[in-house]
């Protein structure tokens, strides 16, 4: 997994003021799972990645390769 999309989907998650939890509910998976991709410790696929960007309104280019 690459860092740094970890790295940015938090600093998405955090700016949006959203918690773990909330957003794991959101996009229907577990906090914990959540937690793992966060980490770095699991990947994300591009339809989990979709469901996250709609959630924090963002990009999901920016989220997996940094454009804005």
């Amino acid at each position: 997994m690459d860092k740094l999309i970890s790295k940015r989907l938090r600093q998405a998650r955090v700016k949006a003021g959203i918690k773990q939890l909330e957003l794991a509910k959101t996009i229907g998976i577990s906090p914990a799972y959540l937690n793992l991709i966060e980490n770095g410790h699991r990947s994300i696929n591009d339809e989990l990645l979709l469901k996250v960007s709609r959630a924090l309104s963002v990009d999901a280019a920016y989220i997996k390769q940094g454009a804005s």
